[in-house]
């Protein structure tokens, strides 16, 4: 069964990860350390150590990415470059062709960064696996079965669609809207094959016993 909770609408998040076989922690527009005005982010970091420390399967995505970072000690940071918006190619580092869930992702993937912040400083023991140009870790491994990613592999073409629209009154919305969205929706079904081996692989670990 899969309980989904939006803490940002009210919803009570659980107090433990231990009647759960793995988290997954999606993205927001909030930042890492916003605690004061969404309340929900202390909890939410509390549940990611808990189940980072327990060997649950962990995944965050973006903001949840972030929050595992600064969970474990980590440093989130605004990104040097500015807000990154569209198709990026990611990089491989050696460690991620021994990886249990990243080995499978391509060389050569291409994914989806949505982001303003990046981590700038990994909490200790953990691993860059795939980075962007820049060199910002775009894949990391937490734990044993931890796992961060800055990207979006899991964004559809109708959701992204809606982070286009709302790029015209944002601060960040300094893009040719009409670019940005020709290159979302040229490179997402690939982005979608070259990742989908990965994310099978993470909730084949959610999946045992």
């Amino acid at each position: 069964m899969l309980d989904v909770v939006r803490p940002y609408l009210g919803e009570a998040l659980p107090g433990s990860a231990a009647a759960h076989h793995g988290l997954i922690v999606l993205g927001g527009h909030m930042g890492s350390y916003d605690d004061a005005r969404y309340p929900w982010l202390g909890a939410t970091k509390r549940l990611i150590a808990e189940a980072i420390e327990r060997e649950q399967p962990f995944l965050g995505v973006c903001l949840g990415h972030q929050l595992a970072a600064v969970a474990l000690g980590g440093v989130v940071a605004l990104r040097p470059e500015g807000p990154a918006r569209g198709m990026v190619h990611v990089l491989p580092t050696p460690e991620v062709f021994e990886d249990l869930v990243f080995s499978a992702l391509p060389v050569g993937s291409q994914t989806l960064q949505w982001n303003n912040d990046v981590v700038t400083e990994l909490p200790t023991g953990a691993t860059t696996l795939t980075t962007d140009v820049q060199g910002h870790p775009q894949t990391v491994r937490f734990g044993p079965r931890a796992w961060g990613v800055q990207c979006h592999p899991e964004a559809t073409l109708e959701v992204v669609d809606t982070w286009i629209e709302s790029e015209g009154t944002s601060p960040a919305g300094v893009h040719d809207l009409d670019r940005l969205r020709a290159e979302v929706h040229n490179g997402l079904p690939l982005m979608a094959t070259q990742w989908s081996a990965s994310i099978r692989r993470f909730f084949g670990l959610v999946q045992q016993p």
